[in-house]
């Protein structure tokens, strides 16, 4: 049985949470606090901000290496870099979508897959400043973008794509120069912390 850690400051938020991963599946603990003190090692922890709370978040939440997916809504947009950077969600889920999205939500971050809420990622791209140099990139140039971003070699991501390694190189070229990067290993510091790009096996949901 999963166990699943639940902080949700708002109350109605909380009790919906519950109500919906109570069938009998996972174990579920929810902190009256945002103190990490009280959270023993888990499968999941689901993490809810509210505007008064997100200081005490961040620095509460800071050092957790359970998989963690966070619940936000407008209030939560000033503050989204600071979310991005300081916890490093694993997902994302706007409060505002339906119940549906959110069981997919848990499900894949249970599995360490990546899940981004559709309404949350333009927040996520704004507030990334290197996501401004993707967006001149085709869809096969960010295949290939996200591929060296996760450590594969040209000769995989041709055979994955069904390229050849010369086209590759070529589609490499185009990516460097659209991204204002000269090597592998510049771009992969540029994008490594960018959330869009997901490491495998994580999935996004954009």
């Amino acid at each position: 049985m999963k166990k699943i850690v639940i902080f949700e400051p708002k109350e109605v938020y909380h009790q919906g949470i519950v109500s919906i991963l109570s069938n009998g599946k996972y174990f579920l603990k929810s902190l009256d606090g945002a103190n990490k003190h009280h959270l023993n090692h888990c499968d999941l922890l689901i993490l809810g901000f509210s505007e008064e709370k997100i200081k005490d978040c961040l620095s509460a939440f800071k050092n957790v290496s359970s998989p963690l997916l966070v619940l936000l809504d407008e209030d939560c947009y000033p503050f989204i870099r600071e979310i991005m950077f300081g916890l490093k969600p694993l997902s994302y889920f706007h409060r505002a979508s339906p119940a549906s999205i959110f069981i997919r939500a848990v499900t894949a971050t249970l599995k360490n897959e990546r899940f981004i809420d559709r309404k949350i990622a333009p927040w996520l791209l704004e507030a990334y400043q290197p996501a401004v140099r993707c967006r001149d990139l085709s869809s096969r140039e960010l295949s290939i973008l996200n591929m060296v971003v996760n450590g594969r070699s040209n000769k995989e991501i041709a055979r994955q794509l069904f390229i050849s390694v010369s086209t590759v190189k070529f589609h490499l070229k185009n990516i460097y120069q659209k991204t204002n990067t000269n090597n592998r290993k510049e771009l992969t510091t540029l994008f490594s912390d960018f959330p869009l790009m997901s490491s495998a096996p994580r999935k996004s949901n954009v």
